[in-house]
């Protein structure tokens, strides 16, 4: 039975009545994914059906509304987006770094917000002096002016209190609590909404079906409120040699169908660190181009970030995010030293093997090698061998190099064999000032 011993069928049925009017009076309705399921069939007039079967007809194009961008190809409104990275990596600093970029209208982190906008904020795990720490860590780190310039920015915390979205097995959504917040969103004219993260917004079951409910719901919100809605969201347990990507995320698929620009978070690791010549590597981290971004193009290039530690005035040392670019291959090099070393690689006698795995003799040796050793580069070090291989590639690219193929036994006297192999030779163009400091 439902009774416990000492209690009787008659007493335990007023408290089920008044857990269940309880949970009324907070705003839960009852609607769940099992709901979700019965179509309510609308009396829609003759003209909405006709919205149904719309023509190209009449259309001016300079009439159709521009796609409103906040912030790089990643925030914009009337959509959700959404960062997906493991624990500690720092999603939630760079997305409060970004938000404090949209609310003071400066490129913080090298990307200038289309405008100064309104921002909430709501972190649901940190308590509200933590969220503190980082905002003025923030404010002293980039030299933000927090009385004067912060007035477009709200916040909130989950410790102080709970914002509960989504709550039962079945995805029970919390209406009412979403009506408050389209009301207060549009009282306050805020264009970007954060939660941070997902999963502590919902005591639901983490099913492919309870997120895509909440996801649409949250999709609503944004069209309603004219925002966009970012959503910052943990990764499932994966290995530690397994490839990520935005399909990792807690959930699966449905947040990234419902979201319009979608990113992963990376470390940085010791490969990449060595090839880089960073031995704190451990404290940068990247956005993966392998990330969803289906209404702009994807990014062309990694997009680098690097952790430091800030002293705020009550002694606390808190981590803040600021941009990383990895040093040009060309740093350092004079034009007159890129010409010269144009002119030297057109006068050698060595073969200059197109493989950077080509073992150096007598007579032939890698282009990669004899541009290292023209530069005076340790060649054995890992960020050399990266440093040369753009270079090789940037001048192929712009036709200052050129591959041309030729017979083994060109290269190698002692062989007699004709099948041919890759060498590289000077091309048409000579270096210009683009490369050069």
């Amino acid at each position: 039975g439902i009774t416990q011993t000492g209690f009787t069928l008659e007493e335990t049925t007023k408290e089920i009545d008044v857990a269940i009017e309880g949970a009324r009076n907070k705003g839960f309705t009852g609607q769940s994914s099992q709901s979700t399921e019965v179509f309510i069939l609308p009396d829609l007039s003759d003209t909405e059906i006709d919205s149904y079967f719309r023509k190209i007809e009449n259309v001016n194009p300079l009439s159709i509304p521009r796609r409103e961008w906040l912030y790089g190809n990643h925030y914009i409104k009337d959509y959700l987006s959404l960062t997906v990275a493991p624990g500690g990596v720092g999603k939630s600093t760079l997305v409060l770094t970004e938000a404090l970029a949209m609310v003071t209208g400066k490129a913080l982190l090298g990307i200038q917000p289309l405008k100064e906008c309104k921002v909430w904020y709501f972190n649901a795990e940190d308590p509200r002096d933590e969220i503190l720490r980082r905002i003025i860590a923030l404010c002293q780190h980039y030299k933000i002016d927090y009385e004067k310039e912060l007035g477009g920015l709200y916040f909130g915390s989950g410790r102080e209190v709970e914002m509960l979205l989504m709550a039962g097995d079945h995805g029970t959504l919390n209406t009412k609590l979403i009506d408050m917040i389209r009301q207060r969103v549009k009282e306050y004219e805020i264009e970007l909404i954060i939660i941070d993260p997902l999963a502590s917004v919902m005591t639901s079951s983490e099913s492919v079906d309870n997120f895509k409910i909440l996801a649409k719901s949250l999709s609503m919100l944004a069209d309603e409120c004219k925002a966009s809605i970012e959503i910052v969201h943990h990764t499932r347990k994966l290995n530690n040699a397994q490839e990520v990507s935005v399909e990792d995320s807690r959930g699966g698929s449905s947040l990234v169908s419902a979201s319009r620009s979608a990113r992963i978070l990376t470390k940085m690791d010791a490969r990449e660190g060595d090839a880089l010549g960073l031995e704190d590597y451990i404290d940068y981290f990247k956005i993966e181009p392998a990330g969803k971004n289906n209404l702009s193009r994807p990014l062309d290039k990694i997009s680098w970030y690097k952790k430091i530690g800030v002293t705020i005035p009550n002694d606390d040392i808190v981590a803040v995010v600021e941009e990383y670019k990895p040093p040009s291959a060309f740093d350092g090099i004079t034009h007159q030293k890129l010409k010269q070393l144009w002119e030297s690689i057109k006068g050698t006698d060595t073969y200059l093997m197109a493989s950077i795995q080509s073992a150096r003799t007598e007579h032939k040796m890698s282009v990669h090698e004899y541009i290292a050793d023209f530069l005076e580069l340790d060649y054995d070090a890992k960020v050399t061998k990266t440093r040369v291989k753009t270079i090789v590639r940037s001048w192929l690219d712009s036709k200052m190099l050129k591959i041309k193929s030729v017979p083994k036994s060109d290269v190698d006297p002692k062989s007699y064999r004709k099948d041919m192999v890759k060498i590289v030779v000077t091309g048409e163009n000579i270096p210009g000032n683009m490369y050069a400091n």
